[in-house]
């Protein structure tokens, strides 16, 4: 009789240990299992916890100029207690060697003046891009390569920044795309771009897509996806300090900064759903709770 009890109780603990997450997310740079699969920008599920869409046509992409090559379209944002994922769509092609990919930016926190703040930069290609290297609003007509430090950034590493690179500024631009506000958040809308310098945290997964995708969003054109997983551990009690409807923020522009997208992510703790497996099990430990009673009462 004590065997067949202990036996039911390490079933039932089994089971209730086994309670994980399982991801729903391959980064492959596919947007079918944010459930984008036609022409929706929305998800056809509520995959996403937090997603925004800023699809636009013309020359002017507000905040600067360049048309669809430039445009920033639409963020996805979903986690669970080990990742953070994140899927961009852009008119650029991630892989541009002259204006490239900025990083994506990630911020836990506001300045005094209302401002997120961004601490880490996930990087979405190798080296740190061209840039303008000093970080004074309006003050530079040129692009600027910083050669501060060896170019050894690789396409995934997680930084804590130390001095980000900001917009190109060319005064004879018709207007400018730094010191727009946007979303209420008193943000530079194209600020900032890609990382200078910072301190090494860890890796997340990046991919491309690997095609241009097709019929997405009600204006057409050529579009590329950007795909990151981020271990949350690497955000340390940046992460772990957050408590529900607590805000945060996404942030992504080209190293050109002709357009951004921003998002602000209201925090709300993971769930913790049972894989079909757990639940398997703990019909068993159930079964043999019940075959230990009648055993017993037969006893």
């Amino acid at each position: 009789m004590k065997k067949t009890r202990l036996w039911t109780y390490a079933l039932v603990s089994g089971a209730v240990l086994g309670v994980t997450e399982a991801s729903a997310y391959t980064i492959d740079g596919s947007l079918t299992d944010w459930g984008i699969t036609g022409s929706e920008w929305s998800p056809a599920s509520l995959t996403a916890k937090k997603s925004v869409v800023e699809d636009q046509k013309d020359s002017y992409l507000a905040p600067g100029y360049g048309g669809q090559a430039y445009d920033a379209e639409a963020m996805y944002v979903d986690w669970d207690s080990s990742h953070l994922y994140i899927a961009i769509v852009t008119g650029l092609k991630p892989d541009d060697p002259t204006h490239g990919p900025g990083d994506i930016a990630i911020g836990f926190s506001k300045d005094g003046g209302g401002r997120a703040v961004y601490e880490y930069a996930v990087k979405t290609k190798d080296g740190f891009g061209t840039f303008n290297g000093d970080t004074t609003p309006l003050d530079n007509s040129a692009y600027v390569t910083n050669t501060s430090r060896a170019d050894t950034a690789e396409k995934g590493e997680v930084y804590q920044v130390t001095l980000w690179g900001n917009t190109i500024f060319n005064p004879n631009w018709n207007g400018t795309w730094k010191g727009k506000l946007d979303d209420g958040l008193n943000d530079a809308v194209s600020d900032p771009t890609s990382m200078i310098t910072g301190n090494l945290r860890g890796s997340a997964s990046v991919a491309y897509s690997a095609s241009t995708p097709t019929a997405l969003g009600t204006l057409g054109g050529s579009h590329y996806v950007i795909e990151a997983a981020v271990p949350v551990s690497l955000f340390g009690s940046d992460w772990t300090g957050l408590q529900a409807n607590d805000d945060w923020y996404l942030h992504w522009t080209q190293n050109c900064g002709n357009d951004a997208i921003d998002l602000t992510v209201s925090y709300s703790p993971p769930q913790r759903v049972p894989e079909p497996a757990t639940l398997a099990l703990l019909g068993l430990g159930l079964a043999g709770i019940g075959y230990a009673r009648r055993a017993k009462g037969r006893g």
